[in-house]
């Protein structure tokens, strides 16, 4: 490696080092974290994800959380998580390199796509939230099944394409084990194939047909090992891998969830504000514009058909979420399918910017404002307002907690208490809302606190907690308090604190 690949790399890790600093140092809880906290001695966390299809996963959380004893112990799975996700970066950036050298593109895209995926939110969730610290063996196993197959394909003549057998085997292998870890990992898969469309749009033929049938045939070879597992272990489908059949509300949901989320970046926003449904929209029209200018001299028809299967391919990548009973555009599903769509927007601003003579300023607003977003996003958005959540609950609780204490009423967060206290912007429930607003958190938190406390397991198992969405329903139960009991209202906490 020459010192200016070396440099490369270094700076990879050093930017992701900046902007999720904080995770060495921050004590929080988040969500189903206190869940498989509490339940590593048993069988849940494994049986729990198996049961939604990733079996990996479901491996992975029972080995590494049964070596987690406290909450503040959490933040190592989540160093497990940001030195996964430095390798990960160091691999997709190869990858990517290679990926250009193949299909021949801007030799400035490789650059911008690693930016990205260090910037963008899906991550900042992944290494934020231990519950997903297994993404990046997600990404990076989508990434490789697609690799073999995209670098091979671009090699070979259109009237002569023949898979070997090793390379087919490798795509839907790792394939597979990508889908086994987090479903929606997988739509990197379609990445590089989707890009090489924009750099020739003319070549519409085999060698986009070929990786589109690996991909679908990785999810059946994925859905009969599935079923296979499920068999085996004599376990349920989960309700979050139910197929649904209700097409029309599903094309709906992808073009007012999936789709514009992506067009707005990494800018987190309220999906009840005004500006997201504006700026989205309006990125989108931009984008249709470019490509309209870009590829006129091939026809109106080639800027349609491209724009229409540039959705089509999109909506292929989310195919996970689309098939399944829940809509919900979280953003831990959304990696693949934003760095996507800002690489295709990226090729259409160098086409615009290419006789801008000072077009190395853009370049650098666009690099100041993703490394900024990415740092606001983490640091301000996502880790200050829960660590200040755990602190005020912590503190609180040992305040108040004896060895009497049998009966805990809790009265939850809502859902809006970061913005009222903290000033925080409420994304949705990765991003921006207490992690207790939640009826599955309150139980299980206060018993593992209990137990940090006496280090018994017994106490703390026999506290009974009795949980409320507001304060108003405390007040009309009007328990007569006695010295068994402690109340907690983490709404009055958080924004009365």
């Amino acid at each position: 490696m020459n010192q200016k690949k070396y440099l490369e790399y270094l700076f990879i890790a050093l930017l992701l080092l900046i902007i999720y600093h904080a995770v060495f140092s921050s004590v929080y809880v988040y969500l189903d974290e206190i869940n498989q906290l509490w339940l590593k001695n048993g069988n849940e966390n494994f049986v729990m994800f198996a049961t939604q299809g990733r079996w990996l996963t479901g491996v992975l959380f029972q080995k590494l959380f049964f070596f987690t004893g406290t909450i503040e112990e959490l933040k190592w799975l989540r160093i497990f998580s940001l030195a996964g996700w430095i390798a990960t970066s160091f691999c997709l950036y190869y990858l990517f390199q290679q990926w250009q050298k193949a299909g021949n593109w801007s030799g400035h895209l490789p650059k911008w796509m690693i930016i990205f995926t260090i910037t963008s939110i899906p991550v900042a969730v992944f290494i934020g939230w231990a519950s997903c610290m297994e993404m990046f063996l997600g990404v990076l196993f989508a990434a490789l099944s697609s690799h073999y197959l995209f670098v091979y394909l671009q090699k070979q003549h259109e009237q002569y394409i023949s898979i070997p057998t090793g390379k087919a085997f490798l795509t839907i292998m790792f394939g597979v084990i990508s889908l086994f870890f987090y479903q929606s990992t997988f739509g990197l898969f379609l990445l590089p194939f989707l890009i090489q469309l924009y750099y020739t749009p003319e070549k519409v033929g085999k060698k986009q047909m070929i990786p589109l049938f690996f991909y679908l045939l990785t999810y059946v070879v994925y859905f009969g090992l599935f079923k296979f597992t499920l068999s085996a272990g004599n376990l349920p489908v989960s309700d979050r891998a139910q197929i649904s059949f209700h097409f029309i509300d599903k094309i709906a949901f992808f073009f007012s969830g999936p789709l514009p989320t992506s067009f707005t970046f990494n800018y987190l926003y309220e999906t009840q504000t005004l500006l997201p449904q504006v700026l989205a929209p309006l990125m989108l029209l931009l984008w249709v514009i470019s490509v309209f200018l870009t590829y006129r001299k091939a026809g109106t028809g080639k800027a349609i058909l491209l724009i229409s299967v540039t959705i089509g391919v999109l909506a292929c990548m989310y195919i996970p979420s689309l098939i399944a009973k829940e809509n919900f555009p979280a953003y831990r599903t959304l990696f693949g399918f934003q760095l996507a769509v800002f690489s295709i927007c990226l090729i259409q601003l160098e086409y615009i910017l290419r006789h801008v003579a000072k077009r190395k300023y853009v370049y650098l607003t666009l690099f100041l404002l993703l490394t900024g977003l990415g740092y606001y996003n983490f640091n301000v958005q996502f880790i200050t307002p829960l660590t200040k959540e755990y602190q005020l609950f912590h503190t609180h609780f040992k305040q108040k907690y004896t060895s009497a204490v049998v009966n805990v009423y809790f009265v939850r967060a809502g859902e809006k208490a970061f913005q009222k206290g903290f000033g925080i912007r409420s994304a949705n429930d990765e991003i921006g809302r207490p992690s207790t607003s939640r009826d599955w958190v309150p139980e299980h938190l206060v018993k593992q606190t209990v137990f940090e406390l006496t280090q018994n397991r017994e106490t703390a198992d026999k506290i009974k907690v009795v949980q409320f969405a507001t304060k108003e329903e405390f007040l009309q139960l009007n328990p007569q308090l006695t010295a068994t009991d402690m109340v907690i209202d983490m709404q009055e906490l958080l924004v009365d604190k």
